[in-house]
């Protein structure tokens, strides 16, 4: 409003809420006087229109509700976002708006964080990394004088779930997007495990075909076993990720990983080095869509290997014939859960940057489902909860 009032014909849109109601609120507190304004408001009488304020010197304040067309047809010094990450036609909005200010104007954008792979962080991030021309700053919830360790544990009892409180009152970035967004694991043992995990060795002589899609931590160790977890793609070029994970069945680190995007009868081939590398290991793999593909192509390449084959059940029988495991809106609650409980009892030791990264963004709805956040993948993910849910059958002794 100051800039309004001490510029000639400025004009300012301020874009934020999701209705016409929450609108007029919004131009009720615009419009309230304040100190500094006073010179400017002196100069005539304003005319305050329901969605407009105009000033005698020509300059206006428009507010518009988060509409799929906001926006549009406007030219002005200053246009806000606020709330960003809650505007239902967010990108709709950005496009108009952009725009409107490119001839010398400004465009604010922010708002309370709302997980990871949204519009706000996308446009966040790309600043962070200077990709686009915003200035970027975070406010934490200690900025203010009266908010201390103390009031925000407070607000901790108050709050029902933790991600609530990291969402209203985050003390870091990370914090403010990864728990705001619902994260299924928990950020802080994913801090710990980023610490402790263990740099990539060189590529063993006998895995070296496998370059570059392949990291490996450690070699096999005599008198040990070793679970492959493989989650199968398409092989598309900006498809999902054939990734493959193996951990020490004893230890439970993870020793390599695999990611590629390469064809089936491929992945299927680089599957079967890895797991004769690893000491003929027994291998899991996930057989929705292109995965039955790649399971036959490993029968017929070696049909010793140790591909783990599902339970069925019919009424009263027992069927031990189906090779891979079936991802299903049931089944999937038992590997994230396996997961899950491998990283909170330590049992668990991945050391892959790059699926750390994807359990830091892997998150659950209202619903109970659970996805990796828009933007993100969760293949190297799946076929860790695979060779995880494995060894934990295994150690059952099913």
């Amino acid at each position: 409003m100051w800039t309004s009032g001490k510029n000639l014909s400025v004009h300012r849109l301020t874009e934020r809420a999701r209705s016409q109601g929450d609108n007029v609120d919004i131009r009720r507190t615009i419009c309230k006087p304040r100190p500094r304004d006073e010179s400017s408001r002196s100069q005539g009488d304003n005319v305050d229109i329901r969605l407009l304020m105009r000033f005698k010197n020509g300059s206006e304040i428009v507010t518009q509700p988060s509409t799929e067309d906001a926006g549009r047809g406007f030219t002005g010094a200053l246009a806000i976002m606020d709330e960003a990450a809650y505007q239902p036609y967010a990108e709709l909005t950005y496009l108009s708006l952009k725009p409107a200010v490119d001839n010398g104007g400004q465009l604010i954008v922010f708002s309370t964080a709302k997980g990871v792979g949204g519009f706000f962080h996308r446009l966040w991030e790309e600043a962070v990394a200077g990709q686009n021309g915003f200035a970027y700053l975070f406010l934490p919830y200690h900025l203010h004088p009266h908010r201390d360790e103390a009031w925000r544990e407070q607000q901790r009892r108050e709050f029902l779930e933790e991600w609530m409180l990291a969402q209203e009152y985050p003390a870091t970035i990370e914090e403010a997007f990864v728990m705001s967004g619902r994260p299924v694991f928990n950020p802080i043992t994913l801090q710990r495990l980023r610490q402790e995990a263990k740099e990539p060795i060189q590529t063993p002589p006998d895995l070296a075909l496998l370059d570059p899609y392949i990291q490996v931590f450690a070699e096999p160790e005599a008198g040990h076993f070793y679970i492959v977890g493989v989650d199968c793609a398409e092989g598309l070029i900006h498809g999902d990720l054939n990734a493959i994970c193996v951990i020490d069945g004893l230890t439970g680190e993870q020793v390599a990983e695999y990611a590629s995007r390469v064809e089936a009868f491929t992945f299927a081939e680089h599957v079967n080095i890895v797991a004769c590398y690893y000491q003929a290991a027994e291998v899991i793999v996930e057989r929705n869509g292109i995965g039955a593909a790649v399971l036959l192509k490993l029968r017929q390449i070696n049909p010793q290997l140790r591909l783990y084959r599902d339970q069925t059940v019919r009424r009263r029988y027992t069927i031990r014939s189906v090779y891979g495991w079936q991802t299903t809106v049931k089944t999937k609650p038992l590997l994230i859960n396996a997961l899950q409980e491998g990283l909170h009892t330590g049992q668990l030791r991945p050391n892959s940057k790059e699926l750390l990264d994807e359990m830091a963004h892997y998150q659950r709805d209202e619903d109970g489902s659970t996805h990796a956040a828009p933007g993100y993948t969760d293949d190297r993910l799946m076929a860790m909860a695979l060779a995880c849910l494995k060894g934990i059958m295994w150690t059952s002794g099913r």
